[in-house]
């Protein structure tokens, strides 16, 4: 069975151990305890199974969940180790340092959906200010090319074009020539 905990090294303690006293003669009594380990631990035992869904921090500290089940804690849950300098040698000498500190963290799932969610809402903004002075300039430069083109005495350029109407009727078909010039259309 399949336990994931939201702490990525947590240590469960189903039967604390009981250390030996050698002035009365006790021997020491080894306790039961499970560790989870990046956040997830398989029980094989049944019986381990049923006294971890008996302890009292069952699902508050960690839950059961299926083996195909994706981690719900993973985006949230930090490790324990910090993050460390590592200096690369050579024949005694540093060659080179990386600092593990500098590389960013994994945003969790909410925090990319806040962020999504922020740049939507200010690229809106930015849009309602930008358009409408864009808007006017595509207008200009549009009315200024129109009336340069009307401006200037250029050879205008007249095609024909040749549209064919045809209508069916019951008796026979009638099919109808027209020219139509460029710039009626």
């Amino acid at each position: 069975m399949k336990f994931l905990s939201r702490i990525s090294n947590l240590r469960v303690v189903l039967s604390p151990g009981i250390p030996g006293n050698s002035v009365l003669g006790t021997p020491a009594k080894s306790g039961l305890y499970v560790r989870f380990e990046h956040g997830s631990v398989n029980v094989e035992d049944p019986e381990i199974a049923k006294k971890m869904m008996a302890h009292p921090s069952f699902e508050n500290d960690f839950v059961v969940a299926d083996e195909t089940e994706i981690d719900p804690y993973l985006a949230r849950r930090k490790d324990k180790e910090p993050q460390h300098v590592v200096t690369e040698m050579d024949h005694g000498q540093p060659k080179r340092v990386s600092n593990a500190d500098k590389i960013p963290g994994e945003m969790s799932p909410d925090m990319k959906i806040a962020v999504n969610e922020m740049a939507i809402k200010l690229a809106k903004e930015i849009a309602k200010d930008i358009v409408p002075g864009m808007a006017k300039e595509m207008v200009k430069d549009m009315l200024s090319k129109t009336s340069a083109a009307s401006k200037s005495p250029a050879k205008k350029k007249t095609t024909k074009a040749k549209v064919i109407k045809e209508e069916v009727t019951e008796d026979k078909n009638v099919t109808e020539d027209t020219t139509i010039e460029n710039s009626e259309i």
